[in-house]
Parts: structure tokens; sequence; C-alpha cells
């Protein structure tokens, strides 16, 4: 009994269909509470908004609240924040929605989006498995090639990439030690 050791690859693209929106309500006045109680209106109002567009409020996640005092400049300042995130389903209208009213209500405010996928595990678990068929069938061309017999797999070694920067892109290798019998006289 002999072994080969075969790799295999699958390699596909996916369009993300998950959108981490985060919006950060800033507000800066020469008083504190001022400063406090206007980036907590503007997040109170584009809750509202979000509350009668059908979002459910409660999967709204609130990520920071920051207070800081600036007596360096000339015009000495608080700034105050309030961040939350929304992980919603991917819909360019919603995002183009939450601009809108950014600029209708005049908001200050930072956002930044990114961007998953839903299903990485199923995914990559599809990806194994086209992997596993690329291998097997490079090891029965060797093996008929060599008048060989294909028994079974003795290892398998799993490497995976996924790009996380773009959020579409995911790879797996695998490196299968596939035992070979000699055909039977």
């Amino acid at each position: 009994m002999g072994k080969i050791t075969v790799n295999g690859i699958a390699k596909k693209e996916f369009d993300c269909d998950i959108m981490i929106i985060s919006l950060n309500f800033i507000s800066r006045n020469q008083n504190t509470g001022k400063a406090i109680e206007s980036s907590m209106s503007e997040c109170d109002q584009f809750l509202e908004y979000l509350k009668k567009q059908g979002m459910n409020i409660s999967d709204i996640r609130l990520n920071g609240n920051g207070v800081s005092k600036n007596n360096y400049s000339d015009k000495p300042h608080t700034k105050a924040n309030r961040e939350i995130k929304l992980r919603v389903p991917f819909n360019m209208k919603f995002l183009n929605g939450i601009t809108e009213v950014i600029k209708e209500f005049k908001f200050d405010i930072d956002m930044g989006v990114s961007y998953e996928l839903s299903d990485v595990k199923e995914i990559h678990n599809q990806l194994i498995k086209d992997a596993i068929d690329d291998s097997r069938k490079k090891a029965e061309m060797v093996a008929e090639a060599m008048g060989k017999v294909l028994v079974g797999i003795d290892n398998i070694n799993v490497e995976n990439e996924y790009n996380r920067r773009f959020f579409n892109n995911s790879i797996s290798r695998m490196s299968c030690n596939w035992l070979i019998f000699p055909f039977a006289a």
C-alpha cells in the first residue's frame, strides 16, 4: 500500500448580507451639561426615526458614552458623545435613509459602516467539502495513471483563508494523504 499527498482547493466569493452601522452623536459646548444633553437628544431623535421605520429598538446596542473637557484651545469646551451600533441585514435603501435623516436633522455625527457574512460557518463547511472533492478527483487521476486503486484518506490538513477586510472571499485548502493499492492480479 502506498500514499500520495494531493492538495484540494475550494474558493468562492460571497456577497455580504449584514451591515454594522456605527453612529457616534457628538456635541460640543462650553457647558458640560448642555453638551451631554445635546448628544443624548440627537441620539433620541434618531432612535424615534428608527422606531417609525419599524425597527425594534432593543436590537440597537449602546457602544459608548463619553465626555471630555478641552481647556487647551482658545475656546475651552466640553465634547460629549453617545455611540450606538446597529447590526442589520444589508439594505442600501435603509442605509440611504439613515444618511438622509442625518442631513435633515443636521446631526453632528460620525458614521461608519462595516459588512459581514451571516453564515460564515456554513460557508466554511461547504468549502471544506468542495476542497475534499477537488483533492479526491486529483488523487483518482494520479492513481489511474499509475495503475493503482484509490482506497481512502489517511490524513487531512485544512488551511483556511478568510478575507476579513472585504468580507467576500473565502478559501479552503486541503492537503490529503490518500491510500492507494495496486490492482489485484
